[in-house]
């Protein structure tokens, strides 16, 4: 069964080791080769924990191979099914909030070490009762969006494990604090662009604050390849081009008139 949700901020959601509440807390290392995916799990991880009940339910009814016998048998493990729920907060609270900051094309890259410094702090401050019940947000979370969004008040719902939620939380956000403060230094107070001039916001208004566009091109080129290994250079070039132009677009923007003499022209 496939279940569709959206999230708190309109965005549409399709569908570790164990930690022990009574073990001793350590902060988690996180090594350079895994910053960029630290919090890539975390999306499906909130829905894993939404739907947690029902796969519990379809797999009982028969796990016709290996693989959903495995997942049988992790979803009655309490420690995985709390580390989905940790994931899942981390995803809903600061992991979208962030990405949706960087998406909003009001804010610049020069103005968004606004953000990451109340990022820092936020983690730094970190209440994890509060964080876990939805009630410690940043300012850019809409806490009455919260509401619409049922897998985030699953999130929140109190759970007879959240004692391992905590644990595990207590082992994350340390780690992400770390390495939030490495990577965006540069924002920060102390960092090369922790106060821009006036002249360096203007002459970087244009700059994108992702890679979304680079990661587009790689992704036609590298699926060209594969399915037309022997197209020559230009023709990859102009395949990419032709998936990346806005001209239709353009034009049907235009009144009827306009696109008429375009054409004729």
């Amino acid at each position: 069964m496939a279940y569709e949700q959206t999230n708190f901020f309109g965005k549409k959601i399709y569908n570790s080791d164990t930690a022990d509440s009574d073990s001793d807390i350590t902060v988690l290392e996180i090594s350079d080769e895994s910053d960029s995916d630290i919090i890539g799990p975390s999306p499906a991880a909130s829905n894993v924990f939404y739907v947690a009940d029902k796969m519990s339910a379809y797999l009982e009814a028969g796990a016709s191979n290996r693989l959903l016998l495995a997942l049988q048998f992790d979803l009655q493990i309490p420690e995985y099914v709390a580390g989905c729920k940790a994931l899942g907060l981390i995803s809903e609270f600061i992991t979208i909030p962030l990405w949706c900051c960087l998406e909003d094309s009001n804010i610049s890259i020069m103005d968004i070490g606004v953000h990451f410094k109340e990022l820092v702090a936020y983690l730094e401050e970190m209440d994890y009762q509060k964080f876990v019940e939805g009630k410690y947000l940043m300012t850019r979370v809409d806490r009455q969006k919260v509401l619409n969004s049922r897998i985030v008040l699953s999130l929140v719902k109190p759970w007879e494990q959240d004692d391992k939620v905590h644990v595990i939380l207590q082992m994350i956000i340390p780690a992400l604090t770390g390495v939030v403060k490495r990577l965006l230094a540069d924002h920060l107070v102390g960092g090369k662009w922790n106060n821009p001039t006036e002249d360096q916001k203007y002459k970087t208004l244009a700059i994108p604050k992702h890679n979304k566009f680079c990661e587009s091109v790689f992704g036609y080129l590298d699926r060209f390849i594969r399915e037309k290994p022997n197209s020559t250079v230009l023709a990859m070039e102009s395949y990419v081009l032709f998936c990346h132009n806005k001209t239709l677009e353009w034009l049907s923007n235009k009144p009827a008139g306009e696109r008429q003499f375009i054409g004729n022209g």
